[in-house]
């Protein structure tokens, strides 16, 4: 899953929070030690007192291995483990944890305290450097739910606190407070911020399809596709909207409409994932 935000900085400003150890005279690591039982990984770091990093990871989710290849390889995330205990867990196998935890996104990281307790969490691929800004910013209790929460007491109509807020909800798996919050940016957002109404209008209609309400998410998916032709969200509107109609038993318009949707994006990127549904749906069809 692609991220949706990426907060740079500039690593300097980090010195202070966090310092690799460069000394000659210890041996530098080339991976990650992962830990692959939870309970295991959580003993480490509350015997170490270290914090505690849990990925859940799916082996057909291209994001979790390009998290894996990429920043997990990172020779600054390397690094930073030799003070954290990783923990890697494959939501495929452990299904049942997974859920447990509320992610329904891969690759999924939570960034926890030794004692196993939550600080907040990434969902998707980020690049090593803003991976490592995250975890710090966490850390010190910076950009998550709760200070965003606490930002919100103060200006409750800020509607890019209220999205950021509803996303850290989403990625919980938290879909009635999630679906509370995207409405107060549709309610709050001012005309010159239309980018905020118009994730909040996509994700609505996302979170709608993820709880079976599939006439709802239906009608908002069309309605997003009608009054937001040019977003760059379209396409997944388009292929969302199929699959909302196929989950509906709808299976002839869910055929016509990914058919449709490879008629307007013969290269798109879900193009495969269209292929594939389609062949399902011509063994459901009589």
């Amino acid at each position: 899953m692609k991220r949706t935000k990426i907060i740079i900085l500039a690593l300097g400003a980090l010195g202070g929070v966090w310092h690799v150890n460069c000394s000659p005279s210890r041996q530098v690591p080339t991976q990650i030690e992962f830990i692959y039982n939870l309970e295991t990984a959580k003993l480490q770091a509350a015997g170490k007192k270290q914090p505690l990093i849990i990925e859940f990871y799916r082996p057909d989710c291209s994001w979790s291995k390009l998290l894996d290849d990429s920043t997990f390889n990172n020779q600054l995330i390397i690094e930073m483990s030799q003070e954290m205990t990783f923990a890697k867990i494959d939501a495929e196998k452990d299904s049942a944890l997974a859920r447990r935890h509320g992610v329904s996104y891969y690759p999924t990281i939570i960034v926890a305290s030794a004692n196993g307790a939550e600080i907040d969490r990434l969902v998707g691929f980020y690049p090593a450097a803003d991976f490592f800004n995250e975890v710090q910013l966490f850390l010190q209790g910076n950009e998550t739910l709760t200070d965003y929460l606490k930002r919100l007491a103060d200006e409750p109509e800020r509607a890019d606190y209220n999205l950021i807020v509803a996303d850290r909800y989403r990625n919980r798996s938290d879909w009635d407070k999630a679906l509370e919050y995207y409405g107060n940016v549709l309610k709050f957002s001012r005309l010159e911020n239309q980018g905020e109404s118009e994730k909040a209008f996509f994700e609505i209609a996302g979170i709608q399809c993820e709880k079976g309400e599939y006439a709802n998410a239906i009608k908002n998916y069309s309605d997003f596709i009608i009054r937001y032709p040019e977003s760059e969200r379209a396409e997944d509107a388009a292929r969302r909207h199929a699959f909302c109609r196929a989950k509906n038993g709808e299976y002839k318009k869910a055929l016509e409409e990914f058919q449709r949707y490879l008629a307007d994006y013969p290269a798109g990127e879900y193009a495969g994932w269209v292929h594939a549904k389609i062949d399902s749906l011509n063994e459901l069809i009589p």
